[in-house]
């Protein structure tokens, strides 16, 4: 049997499979995300990491995006 393919049959465990898998590629966003902008704009402060660490998947997409046209740190974060 191969463990990648297994389907689980519990509700309970299929919510929490999914949402380890939900959390997993939001802590991958965010490190992607903290680097690309320490290597952009230099040292982060601990108050940026904090934000982007508190993001959901769509903001953390949409600094993503930002993050390649933006000409400074806040444009980047979205702040006005």
């Amino acid at each position: 049997m191969d463990p990648a393919k297994y389907e689980y049959q519990s509700e309970f465990a299929k919510r929490y499979l999914a949402q380890g898998k939900t959390e997993g590629r939001a802590e991958g966003r965010v490190a992607l995300l903290l680097r690309q902008l320490s290597l952009r704009f230099g040292p982060l402060t601990e108050e940026t990491r904090a934000r982007i660490s508190a993001s959901s998947l769509d903001e953390l997409d949409a600094i993503g995006e930002r993050l390649l046209t933006a000409a400074t740190l806040e444009e980047s974060l979205g702040a006005k």
